[in-house]
């Protein structure tokens, strides 16, 4: 721990210690450790999609520093639920510790794919399922899971009944109508038995009222699908099975086929209808292969890439880069997901496209095409009422998602010394009426980078940014050797100048390495000092023309 946190925390004393290393202050990356004595457990471990000027990184994991220091006191790991901002980066924890994950049986089909070749180290996981209703063990708590509403199937609250108080973290969820209904009745008998702790989804704390209703879109998605002339491209998210069996059912109601686009769909629609999830009416869904054509005329593809990834299914169409499907004057494309903050500009580019090859597209509301699964400020407030906490923990969010739901509590009755916005790695520690922050443990972000994962601080993230602000110049030549010819220098320039330009500057940057080699006594300088004089010679000329100073990287040939 940092801030000499280990000092202040003693783990065999009765008290609850609540660890968010993911987020909080942020979306994403969504893990954190519940710690009562010498146990602990994990809540969820997501990834994040980087936004900004991270290039060549794929995504973000929470820095797993803490728990792998102590994973000698680790009893399992928990998922609220199958999203992959809350299990994405379990192949890579799970590389590290050999533990069980519990989650409901959605969450965990979805992490068995994730796992199918299995993890590096050649472990196979111990992932057990959790039954709605049927509390389990891990170590010393009694863990039990509430169903609750979400935006993939066996979304979970959950409550952590430990020797040293109640805990309950409502993972991501919403309240329709913000009325708990009789599946939330565990919820109501934890608070009445006391809650030390609850953690809260924040992420619409800024949004009054209640969240629409998931049907709004299914009777808009009926609409639009009767009365569109062509084909139908429907844009959502891989997981959202609900918004997917709306989309099947508004097909056969307008007697459309269903084609669907892109690995993770087709995956999850298996998944889904593998565990009961959908009912797919007969004869409704077809495939590239055997749709006739008057079928494709009027077929409904339902694919991924809302948020303007590069490769999914839908930014190859909008390219024109897909090799068997393209958009047409008569197409209607209706994104039926919300932009994430960080992907606009993308998606911009995206839907302009898509609007220049004459499709009709829908992307915000009216018609209302999308609904969150994230409970608005009151049905926020409906889930403070129904456990009424001593302590609240405010998650899933940016910084002012947490000051809003910490605002709600506020106005709904909790004392503000019973409110906690955290950052990542800050250490909650409660201990019967009392709640203190006695230290950090280490806490940020790792970057994954195909097989190899940096750190931020790491200097292989400011070259790389370098190099794309700046350029590179390779530069090839010979030590002069004396009784013999200089053999001519080659320079190649990337992403400096362009076209004649830099080729111009090129043959100038080759000249003034000759200059150097002939002039500057550079047969008796040592190789070290010479390449370091040409790298400065070399960035000189970018610089005076362009006002660049690129990346120069010296090749020596050798006779």
């Amino acid at each position: 721990m940092t801030d000499n946190a280990a000092s202040h925390l003693r783990t065999d004393s009765p008290s609850l210690r609540f660890i968010p290393l993911g987020g909080v202050g942020t979306f994403g990356m969504n893990c954190a450790t519940l710690e009562w004595g010498r146990e602990f457990v994990v809540v969820d471990a997501g990834i994040k999609i980087p936004q900004g000027n991270f290039p060549g990184v794929d995504l973000f994991l929470p820095d797993f520093t803490y728990i792998l220091e102590n994973r000698h006191r680790l009893k399992g790991i928990v998922v609220t639920h199958g999203h992959d901002d809350h299990i994405g980066a379990l192949p890579f924890l799970l590389d590290k510790v050999d533990v069980p994950v519990y989650g409901t049986a959605f969450a965990l089909a979805l992490i068995r794919e994730r796992l199918l070749n299995g993890s590096e180290s050649g472990k196979k996981p111990d992932l057990r399922q959790i039954l709605f209703g049927s509390p389990f063990k891990v170590g010393e708590a009694l863990v039990e899971a509430v169903p609750v509403d979400h935006s993939i199937p066996d979304s979970a609250s959950l409550i952590f009944r430990t020797p040293a108080g109640v805990v309950v973290h409502t993972g991501d969820f919403r309240i329709p109508g913000g009325v708990p209904g009789p599946a939330l009745e565990p919820l109501r008998a934890a608070g009445k038995e006391g809650v030390d702790l609850l953690v809260c989804d924040s992420t619409n704390a800024d949004n009054p009222g209640v969240a629409p209703s998931e049907s709004e879109v299914a009777r808009t998605l009926d609409d639009r699908f009767r009365q569109a002339p062509g084909r139908v491209f429907l844009v959502t998210f891989a997981s959202h099975i609900m918004r997917i069996s709306a989309a099947i059912g508004a097909a056969k109601a307008s007697g459309r086929k269903v084609i669907l686009q892109g690995k993770r769909i087709v995956r999850n629609f298996e998944i889904a209808s593998r565990l009961g999830y959908l009912q797919v009416p007969e004869g409704v869904l077809s495939s590239p292969e055997s749709v006739s054509p008057e079928e494709e005329a009027g077929a409904v593809y339902i694919l991924t890439g809302s948020q303007g990834e590069p490769f999914s299914a839908l930014s190859r169409i909008a390219r024109g880069e897909h090799s068997g499907i393209g958009v047409r004057r008569g197409d209607t494309v209706i994104f039926s997901s919300r932009m994430i903050p960080g992907n606009e500009l993308a998606v911009g580019l995206m839907i302009d496209s898509l609007f220049r090859m004459g499709a009709t597209v829908y992307y915000k509301d009216p018609p209302r095409v999308h609904v969150s699964g994230h409970g608005y400020a009151g049905e926020i407030l409906s889930m403070i009422d129904l456990t009424a906490p001593r302590h609240l923990v405010p998650v899933h969010g940016d910084f002012r998602n947490l000051m809003a739901c910490a605002g709600l509590a506020e106005a709904g009755g909790m004392g503000p010394d019973s409110i906690h916005i955290l950052d990542p790695g800050e250490v909650l520690q409660i201990c019967g009426e009392e709640a203190t922050r006695p230290g950090n443990v280490p806490s940020g972000r790792i970057l994954v980078d195909g097989e190899m994962m940096i750190g931020l601080a790491d200097p292989v993230l400011g070259q790389r940014r370098r190099m794309a602000r700046e350029g590179v110049v390779v530069v090839a030549f010979s030590p002069p050797v004396p009784g013999t010819k200089l053999k001519e220098p080659v320079v190649h320039s990337l992403g400096v100048g362009v076209g004649s330009q830099g080729e111009e500057l090129d043959l100038e940057a080759a000249a003034e390495i000759r200059r150097v080699l002939v002039e500057e006594n550079a047969e008796k300088a040592s190789e070290e000092d010479l390449e370091e004089h040409l790298r400065l010679a070399v960035r000189k000329v970018y610089r005076k023309a362009l006002d660049k100073r690129p990346t120069v990287l010296t090749v020596v040939l050798r006779p």
